[in-house]
């Protein structure tokens, strides 16, 4: 009967383990694609203000070409290029910001999320063993009791330690 309970504890325990073990995998895996999302939008936001240069590049290189066309209109589309390629940068930038900064939240909800999962099996784990090895603790103390073979049984029932009013 002893052992019986043992082996049972030691596959609550295993079975306890091996679960922990599964959510900090998944925990990993979670955190992994979080930070390769974040990388994904990172070399978007880039590609966004790259795009945004060559936009300015474009205008100024117009404004040139109308400078040589004539000066009157070369300085109203030198204006114009100038606030345009101004307000590329600053939208491209703008987007770019938003992105990364989403994508660090992503990141920084997956590991919170990961902790979490990882907590709650560990607290499972110790809560299963804990009851394993009570249960074991009870059978075998049973068993010995059984086998003491105690003659008279004592009673449970707490004798009262109050004094008698007479």
């Amino acid at each position: 009967m002893k052992r019986t309970a043992k082996e049972a504890g030691y596959v609550a325990l295993g079975a306890a383990e091996a679960a922990v073990e599964a959510v900090k995998d998944q925990a990993e895996s979670l955190r992994k694609t979080a930070e390769q999302a974040r990388r994904a939008v990172k070399d978007q936001a880039e590609s966004l203000r790259k795009t945004a240069e060559r936009a300015s590049q474009a205008a100024g290189k117009a404004v040139q070409d109308a400078a040589m066309e004539g000066a009157e209109v070369a300085d109203r589309a030198r204006g114009r290029a100038r606030a345009a390629s101004t307000r590329a940068v600053k939208v491209g930038t703008r987007v770019a910001s938003r992105a990364e900064s989403t994508a660090r939240r992503t990141v920084r909800r997956a590991k919170s999320t990961a902790n979490k999962s990882t907590a709650r099996a560990k607290s499972t784990a110790k809560k299963t063993t804990a009851r394993a090895k009570s249960t074991a603790k009870k059978t075998t103390a049973r068993a010995k009791s059984t086998a003491k073979g105690s003659g008279a049984k004592r009673s449970t029932a707490r004798k009262s330690t109050a004094k008698k009013s007479t």
